[in-house]
């Protein structure tokens, strides 16, 4: 594959943490790299506790990639975030055998990031996938409708009531 070398006790400590502390989410996003102007984008983050900041950069350093933030809101916390499309498929593929409770959002996202996205019916149908992840995501269950960003910006005036803002 590619450079992650991660034992296979890693791989299955990470995705352990992933299925306790991660996300797996996919967002629609504005580009100028593409013709459809717009591109799915897969997000692979681990959360901690400010204090527990040192799991986070552990696993950066066994994945080789992501980045670290923080946050001092309510909660103070801590970040990793992998979103670069060759480090999430190379990640999430390296997880894969072992992640089991946010298995589906894998799938997905593996299913997304397999699609070209130069084509309009493929734009659809990762925005459908897209919104099936935030379905099975708690937190973003009814945040995002990522079809309907889609959807809205290629047809700004529709009589569709589906399609309706």
């Amino acid at each position: 594959m590619g450079k992650m070398k991660i034992r296979e006790t890693d791989k299955a400590y990470i995705a352990g943490f992933l299925d306790g502390d991660g996300s797996i989410h996919a967002s629609i996003e504005p580009t100028k790299e593409l013709k459809l102007k717009f591109r799915v984008r897969v997000t692979v983050d681990f959360t901690q506790d400010i204090h527990h900041e040192g799991q986070l950069i552990y696993i950066k350093k066994k994945i080789s990639c992501g980045f670290i933030s923080k946050t001092f809101s309510s909660r103070k916390s801590c970040k990793l975030s992998i979103k670069r499309r060759e480090d999430v498929i190379e990640l999430l593929e390296n997880l894969k055998p072992y992640v089991f409770s946010k298995r589906k959002q894998l799938i997905l996202a593996l299913k997304i990031l397999s699609i070209s996205p130069k084509k309009i019916d493929n734009l659809e149908k990762m925005s459908l996938m897209a919104d099936k992840i935030s379905s099975l995501n708690i937190v973003s269950r009814s945040r995002r409708k990522n079809r309907f960003i889609i959807l809205k910006s290629l047809s700004p005036v529709t009589t569709d009531s589906r399609y309706a803002g």
